[in-house]
């Protein structure tokens, strides 16, 4: 999660531990449900390259 920019760590928190919609995320930090969706996309994509890198060093 560290090596995460700002706002993907921020989003992704925001909808996958607390469990706030993507309306909500958009509201809270002033910017429009699609930046949401797109940054939480990038976050989970970032993720599953770290967590595949990991696999593959073991």
């Amino acid at each position: 999660m560290d090596e995460l920019p700002d706002q993907c760590r921020t989003v992704f928190k925001l909808i996958k531990e607390e469990g706030f919609r993507y309306k909500q995320v958009a509201e809270i930090l002033n910017i429009s449900p699609r930046t949401v969706e797109t940054q939480l996309f990038r976050a989970i994509k970032k993720l599953d390259k770290i967590i595949e890198k990991s696999f593959f060093r073991l």
